[in-house]
């Protein structure tokens, strides 16, 4: 089912941004008090086990894997081509961590339900704060006050949900962006996963098909909005589409590495990202030594549920930390 509308949501939050403020001073003088009288004569020494870098998980102390390079991408339902989107940010419709680990030589893919419920930063129409709240992962983007500020939003949500780990960089692409994506690789040989697109085009679990400029929206998008918890189905669509883009990407540059590095380059200069051309060139010496197979693809775990009467997916925080301490720590 869809998503609330994110204009409905800050609308109600700003009639009630008055009494928030008000309750917030009272709360922050209330707090102050209360700190200052606590902490009078203490210690205020950071507990580092507080920290993400050394962290206690089930009696035993681990540290963070410093080698490891953490990206968020985003893909964000809306183009500039149609008149009643092109003013708003939209909401981040895909979301993923690529994870580069130089100490074991890996990369990893972590997907992250759209519907997934966590804390995310809340504002009014004027950008103010109005704070974390428990809602949808994918309006973490759409209460920026522009593009780049929307995915630092949708960073600190992602990061504040993953136990703080640190996200070094992002990219978001909108649909516009789709088929400049796929010009970079031409053809694609993609296994289908399941049978969600069995009756919209004949694509079958199992099938290996051809994805191109003309069908790639439709393969990594398409999903079917009249049916509960339809975007898990279009998730695994999109783990399929990366694999073949990272090994298709793989095979380039080891035939072409300077070409390969420009057609990327050309690409990421049209979307917005803060990686930059030696980025793609420290990544791409990556892709071309270290392994990414299918096992090496994860969803947060979780599930399925109602939040109102839309699309909810509850993560299980045991499983969560078992998954981020197995990936980020050491």
């Amino acid at each position: 089912m869809a998503t609330m509308d994110i204009m409905d949501i800050i609308k109600e939050q700003k009639r009630k941004k008055f009494a928030f403020f008000l309750i917030g001073l009272l709360s922050v003088a209330l707090c102050i008090g209360l700190v200052a009288t606590y902490h009078k004569g203490k210690s205020t020494k950071v507990n580092k086990d507080s920290d993400y870098r050394h962290i206690s998980y089930h009696g035993k102390s681990y540290k963070y894997n410093t080698s490891i390079i953490s990206i968020l991408l985003l893909g964000i339902d809306k183009t500039e081509k149609n008149p009643e989107t092109e003013n708003e940010l939209g909401q981040s419709d895909a979301m993923g961590l690529l994870v580069f680990d130089r100490a074991k030589k890996q990369v990893k893919l972590i997907s992250i339900p759209r519907d997934s419920i966590t804390s995310i930063e809340k504002t009014d129409f004027d950008g103010e704060s109005l704070g974390w709240e428990k809602d949808h992962i994918n309006l973490a983007y759409a209460y920026g006050t522009d593009e780049k500020s929307g995915c630092m939003k949708a960073m600190r949500a992602v990061s504040k949900m993953m136990m703080d780990i640190p996200i070094a960089r992002y990219g978001s692409m909108d649909l516009d962006s789709l088929k400049l994506l796929q010009d970079i690789v031409g053809t694609l040989q993609v296994k289908v996963p399941n049978d969600s697109l069995a009756k919209v085009n004949g694509m079958k679990k199992g099938d290996v098909v051809k994805i191109t400029k003309e069908n790639v929206e439709t393969f990594v998008r398409t999903r079917d909005t009249d049916k509960d918890y339809s975007a898990q189905d279009r998730l695994a669509r999109q783990q399929a589409y990366y694999e073949a883009f990272y090994a298709k990407i793989k095979v380039m540059l080891s035939d072409d590495f300077e070409s390969t590095v420009a057609k990327l380059y050309g690409f990421v200069s049209r979307i917005v990202t803060n990686v930059s051309y030696q980025d793609i060139v420290t990544f791409g010496n990556m892709m071309l030594e270290y392994k990414y197979t299918s096992d090496q693809n994860y969803v947060l775990p979780g599930k399925n549920g109602k939040d109102s009467d839309y699309d909810a997916y509850y993560l299980d925080q045991s499983s969560l930390k078992d998954m981020i301490v197995k990936i980020y720590y050491e």
